[in-house]
């Protein structure tokens, strides 16, 4: 009975964690969120300590890995344990017998993935019942993570359009105001659904977000005319906290870029 109960918390937990992150539009799930930021952190130790180009080119990529298979593994771990709350659910196919943890893991593996492909089989109609409700859960949980990781990506094309039209335009001449503004915005809207393409950075410097996003901003904030354009897209930023619609605060706009560029003092 413990194991079915730490089963359906843990299972439970996960796939609320899930449907919040790629549901919700914009908000994480408790686990994402804190895996997310632990994980970039040691990413960001990791380069200042070691420097190079590896964590620039992959640290999106390594940040994605780590969320999805913790959504995997524990998911994995929550139908392990309410298989194993009865010994005798699972037996193997050609013995008979009870199947240990190694082969019921690879069962609830088999069930999640749709293969179908293990050594065990369940014990009575109940346990193929569950099977198929563990077989249905897979499938949403890895055609899900596949659309939420296509939206990142498609979100990492258009930080990085944007990220070149700064380094290629002055956001300060007015004839590229509605550029900027429409891109801008559209920007903003789409991190907003899908913050994790924050973490993707470049080789190239003039491919980085997070410093494009820092430069624009200050370029824009010496000009009080232009301010109001593009007040209300940067107030919008995941995790930036800027005064209504009052001149950007520079120190923010630091702190925000610090916080998710890999190298220190990205805007200088």
């Amino acid at each position: 009975m413990i194991l079915l109960i730490l089963g359906l918390i843990v299972l439970l937990a996960v796939q609320a964690d899930f449907v919040i992150t790629v549901l919700s539009g914009g908000r994480q799930g408790p686990l994402t969120e804190h895996l997310t930021s632990a994980f970039w952190r040691l990413e960001q130790k990791l380069h200042r300590w070691r420097g190079g180009g590896f964590f620039h080119a992959h640290s999106g990529i390594l940040v994605m890995v780590a969320v999805a298979l913790a959504w995997l593994l524990l998911t994995s771990l929550g139908w392990l344990l309410i298989y194993r709350s009865d010994p005798t659910s699972l037996v193997v196919s050609e013995t008979g017998k009870p199947a240990d943890w190694v082969q019921s893991f690879a069962y609830v593996g088999s069930a999640l993935s749709t293969m179908g492909a293990a050594n065990t089989s369940a014990s009575n109609g109940w346990w193929d019942l569950i099977a198929t409700v563990a077989a249905a859960n897979g499938f949403v949980l890895l055609t899900l993570a596949m659309t939420y990781v296509l939206n990142v990506t498609q979100t990492v094309a258009s930080g990085r359009s944007f990220a070149l039209l700064v380094s290629s335009l002055d956001p300060t001449d007015p004839r590229h105001t509605d550029t900027f503004a429409t891109g801008l915005s559209r920007l903003v809207a789409q991190l907003s659904s899908t913050p994790l393409a924050l973490y993707f950075s470049s080789r190239d410097p003039n491919l980085r977000l997070a410093r494009a996003i820092g430069r624009f901003s200050q370029r824009v904030s010496a000009s009080p005319e232009l301010w109001p354009c593009f007040a209300a897209s940067l107030r919008a930023l995941p995790g930036i906290k800027l005064d209504g619609m009052a001149q950007s605060d520079e120190a923010e706009v630091e702190r925000w870029v610090e916080h998710f560029s890999l190298n220190r003092n990205e805007l200088d």
